[in-house]
């Protein structure tokens, strides 16, 4: 299996709570939004920072990511409606 790199597209497999970084208010980036990795982390364990923007009321969006909470998706998917 492919190991997810920085700028990969990626679809939420499950409802993430977060920050909204536009409004400081807590929000719920809903499982099919698509978003785009930002960073990759190695340690303590691997994780993936993955941006998502204007979806569910959620101007932007940066959630730390296990690789089972997401799966990668071709490019031409990225510019495709951002929620289910």
């Amino acid at each position: 299996m492919r190991k997810p790199q920085e700028h990969d597209c990626v679809r939420l497999l499950v409802d993430v709570a977060c920050e909204d970084i536009g409004t400081g208010c807590d929000c719920v980036v809903k499982a099919g939004s698509i978003g785009t990795i930002v960073s990759c982390f190695d340690k303590p364990r691997e994780a993936y920072c993955v941006e998502f923007n204007g979806q569910c009321g959620v101007e932007v969006a940066l959630p730390i990511l296990s690789p089972d909470q997401f799966e990668y998706v071709e490019k031409q998917y990225c510019n495709a409606p951002k929620t289910p």
